[in-house]
């Protein structure tokens, strides 16, 4: 019965779309009966003319035969030429829509076409940055902070705090109404976005596989010629999955089904994280990558990854606190804002909101 509810919004959008396109029909319409009784009218007014200033009915005959043939060559033109016009005003919204996205895509082009070198040696810094989304309620306000190279950095906070949005930030997925990302002393910027990305490897709650090998859905996006298998067994390694890969019958080149069904979601999760490492990123970013699983498979996974630390610089941000308790460093974000940081202990020591959290009297 539920399924009315859907079929009504649909009724509602069928119906604003069908009354929409029947004006536009009438609109387009109207003009002929006008440009037709001008028209003809128009040829009665020449024949009365004519008559009154003493033509022969040849003559009449003659030229009124050369206006109507003239007429209806031409009515249809204009009509055409008018409709035509209707239609484009009709669909002019859709077509700015598309327009701005192509504009985008081609810009988007460019910058992919080049992109400045960058390093990373010494730290990340967020410096003063806010953001909103359409200039509205404020998500982020004043974030001052910075990630060592190779340490292990937590995000924590309550939802609606802002700790995706400033993870989107830091991938260059948002860009921020004010403050800057810098790696080093380099700031990040369109010139050097694509070289900072290619040096992130991101795992996010859900992990989109595709119903094919294991082996491709670790080396994602790369062609069956080129993927480097010896990169596929190392991240697979990495992420703690190698072992299980070599019990199944045809090992890396088992189907993992649509979706990875025929894996469980630690084993998918593993993938995911794989897959993040096949590139050999100097970051490693976790978006809630464990929280959909239980306890003891996140567990085993975070061991995972704990195995990474000060090899790669690891950013974390978790839903339950005690898979935060390996970091270097933990930031407490409230209302968009940076309220505590410190490493698990002394956050648990010091910050009641943080104790709150962790469940913890």
């Amino acid at each position: 019965g539920s399924e009315n509810i859907f079929i009504d919004l649909f009724d509602i959008q069928s119906n604003l779309y069908a009354k929409n396109y029947a004006i536009r029909a009438l609109i387009a319409s109207i003009p002929r009966y006008f440009i037709e009784v001008i028209a003809f009218g128009g040829i009665i007014a020449i024949i009365i003319s004519m008559l009154i200033a003493g033509k022969t009915e040849s003559e009449v005959i003659t030229l009124t035969s050369v206006y109507a043939m003239a007429g209806y060559r031409l009515l249809p033109a204009i009509q055409g030429i008018y409709g035509d016009l209707t239609n484009l005003k009709f669909n002019l919204p859709i077509f700015s829509v598309l327009a701005n996205d192509l504009k985008e895509n081609k810009y988007k082009e460019q910058v992919q076409g080049y992109s400045e070198k960058i390093d990373f040696k010494e730290k990340i810094s967020i410096k003063d940055v806010h953001f909103s989304y359409d200039g509205n309620k404020s998500i982020l306000n004043e974030i001052n902070l910075s990630i060592t190279r190779n340490d292990t950095i937590g995000f924590v906070g309550t939802t609606g705090s802002g700790k995706t949005t400033l993870i989107d930030i830091l991938l260059g997925l948002l860009t921020p109404d004010k403050g800057s990302i810098f790696v080093d002393s380099t700031q990040i910027d369109q010139k050097n976005l694509q070289s900072w990305q290619k040096k992130i490897g991101y795992v996010p709650q859900s992990i989109f596989l595709i119903d094919d090998s294991i082996e491709k859905n670790i080396a994602f996006s790369i062609a069956s010629d080129k993927i480097d298998k010896k990169r596929v067994v190392d991240a697979a390694k990495m992420a703690d999955l190698h072992d299980f890969i070599l019990t199944l019958e045809d090992d890396y080149s088992t189907s993992v089904g649509e979706r990875g069904v025929r894996l469980s979601g630690g084993q998918l999760q593993r993938i995911g994280i794989a897959r993040a490492l096949y590139h050999n990123p100097e970051v490693l970013i976790l978006d809630e990558a464990t929280s959909s699983l239980d306890g003891a498979t996140e567990n085993t996974i975070m061991e995972s990854i704990h195995g990474l630390s000060h090899k790669k610089t690891i950013i974390i941000i978790a839903h339950r606190l005690t898979t935060l308790k390996e970091c270097d460093v933990i930031y407490l974000l409230d209302k968009g804002q940076v309220v505590a940081s410190g490493n698990y202990q002394e956050l648990v020591d010091d910050n009641k909101k943080f104790r709150k959290m962790a469940n913890i009297n």
